[in-house]
């Protein structure tokens, strides 16, 4: 089954690079780019369906406008 008919974001197995789309050698898909917390939904969505552990660190930005600048967080789905 091919990456590209999971996702529920745009995605095709033609190599794109135009659109937003951006070609991801190793997976042999294009993926159109994402917001943080409409990529993070997708992947949490996949993670529980699944049943992979998924697990992200990440930090926000030193930036006024960040929830939390500068400090960091994690993520955790699927089966953990």
């Amino acid at each position: 089954m091919s990456v590209a008919k999971v996702l529920e974001v745009p995605a095709s197995k033609s190599q794109l690079n135009n659109q937003g789309y951006t070609y991801h050698k190793n997976l042999g898909i294009s993926v159109q780019g994402q917001s943080a917390q409409d990529a993070w939904k997708e992947v949490s969505r996949i993670a529980d369906k699944w049943q992979v552990p998924v697990k992200v660190h990440f930090q926000w930005r030193h930036n006024s406008k960040a929830q939390h600048p500068g400090k960091e967080g994690v993520l955790h789905a699927g089966r953990v």
